[in-house]
């Protein structure tokens, strides 16, 4: 109780701060046409339809703004999955090994990775992907013990696929195998069909409603661009980490911190010791490896994707964990006491320490406050701005945005990159400059080095932006 009751206070603090400019503000800005349409089957972007993620979650995120309000609303289904995922691990890991504190101690470990924490509770699609994903993996561990777990394991991976469609290809290449030799071991071929009909009827509802609804257009927006720019990496390096197949254990390092790598490692280790005493833990251990190795294949690689591994690899931990201390009787005393002791302590210490947001999502936090001045003006014109921060502002100030650069190169990058952008003419090339609009600058020196004709400043925030209007050529 005192381990969860810290776990749910983590999980609800800093869901009120202001959206910064990355996914976040742009999924925030589809929840809003979602509810302002009345339309739940698709996503806009400024009145253009985008395909590049099933609508579930933000459907979530839309009713929770509607009872909540504001971004903790935005953000709380989000929060449920992550506190759910957490749940699953403990119960998991408990039902397996049969020891509170090995539960302990992987819900908390868990808990207490950066990545986990900050991405898991923000206005993406990633906490229920991941509370399905890890259903599927427990699904799956349990099959290899009881045919029954194979329409768990169904169920998860239809699921994690109704909310982010074809992420889930790692992770299902990665559980395929256990699967497959679960049902080869109990001869449970009906149970495996019956696994993937429940995992076609909760994944097919979306594609076969999008098909018919918009026929090539769902698949060239959905299935082309996911696959064709995402996963073979047309964005080059201006999305995603840097560093090739490298960049997620860079990530982890640099992310994530010490701690974590040790306790990730620990996990692998002790599945690879363990493995033929306990198949389950073979299960969780290699799926984790498995699906991190063919996410940094994937030529798209963002920090979210991988936080599947966290939560198979703090189950792994408990298990080895539960299988070391039954096998040495000194360690059965005291040491699981320490144990969940620090581990809780660390829990709390990270609530205080890594508050939202966090530098992943582009924050902007004085991006909430020159939204809200904009919105005062009472003016329908267009906000313009020379940099990132246009989405998050234009969105505090429920104006449309667009962007003007400097570079070619840049503007082309991210209209090939991200088509619903192209689409709505957000990013330009500047100048020319848009007469009779208003335009963001930041930092203040911009002005004066972009050479812009100006006709008067209408708002000065600060040193770092200066709202401005823009006079006829």
């Amino acid at each position: 109780m005192l381990l969860f009751g810290a776990l749910t206070l983590l999980t609800f603090f800093g869901l009120s701060e202001a959206f910064g400019n990355g996914d976040e503000v742009i999924y925030a800005q589809n929840v809003r046409e979602m509810r302002e349409s009345g339309d739940w089957g698709a996503l806009r972007w400024q009145g253009i339809n985008t395909f590049q993620r099933p609508t579930l979650p933000f459907v979530l995120s839309m009713i929770g703004e509607s009872f909540l309000g504001g971004e903790f609303g935005l953000r709380f289904p989000m929060a449920i999955f992550s506190l759910l995922t957490l749940v699953i691990v403990y119960a998991a890991s408990f039902s397996f090994w049969r020891q509170h504190d090995a539960a302990c101690i992987a819900a908390a470990l868990c808990a207490a990775v950066p990545s986990f924490h900050l991405f898991t509770r923000s206005l993406l699609s990633d906490a229920p992907f991941v509370a399905m994903t890890t259903l599927a993996l427990v699904g799956t561990m349990w099959s290899l013990r009881d045919k029954r777990g194979l329409l768990l394991a169904g169920a998860g991976l239809g699921g994690a696929v109704a909310v982010k469609s074809m992420a889930v290809g790692p992770i299902g290449l990665a559980l395929a195998p256990w699967l497959l030799y679960s049902a080869y071991q109990h001869r449970a071929y009906r149970q495996l069909l019956w696994a993937v009909l429940i995992s076609c009827v909760l994944a097919l509802p979306y594609f076969v409603y999008s098909y018919l609804r918009y026929g090539t257009a769902f698949i060239d927006g959905h299935i082309g661009w996911t696959l064709g720019k995402r996963v073979t990496g047309e964005y080059g390096d201006t999305v995603g980490l840097a560093g090739g197949i490298g960049a997620y254990p860079s990530h982890i390092w640099n992310a994530d911190g010490l701690l974590v790598v040790l306790w990730l490692l620990l996990a692998l280790i002790g599945g690879a010791i363990f493995w033929r005493r306990d198949k389950a833990l073979g299960c969780a251990a290699t799926t984790a490896l498995v699906t991190l190795a063919l996410f940094s294949l994937v030529g798209t690689r963002l920090p979210h994707y991988i936080l599947p591994i966290y939560p198979a690899l703090a189950i792994t931990l408990a298990g080895a964990y539960a299988t070391i201390t039954r096998r040495y009787s000194f360690m059965s005393a005291q040491l699981p006491r320490l144990l969940v002791g620090a581990i809780i302590l660390s829990v709390v210490m990270l609530g205080i320490t890594r508050p939202m947001p966090s530098s992943y999502l582009l924050p902007s936090p004085a991006a909430k406050a020159i939204g809200l001045e904009v919105a005062r003006l009472n003016d329908s014109r267009p906000l313009y701005t020379l940099d990132w921060y246009a989405p998050a502002c234009a969105y505090y100030a429920n104006k449309p945005w667009l962007a003007l650069f400097s570079s070619p190169e840049l503007v082309h990058s991210l209209n090939s990159g991200i088509q619903f952008f192209q689409e709505a003419d957000n990013i330009q090339t500047a100048p020319p400059w848009p007469s009779g609009s208003y335009l963001l600058a930041a930092p203040t020196e911009s002005i004066a080095a972009a050479n812009l004709p100006l006709s008067k400043v209408l708002l000065e925030l600060g040193d770092a932006f200066v709202l401005v209007e823009v006079q006829s050529p």
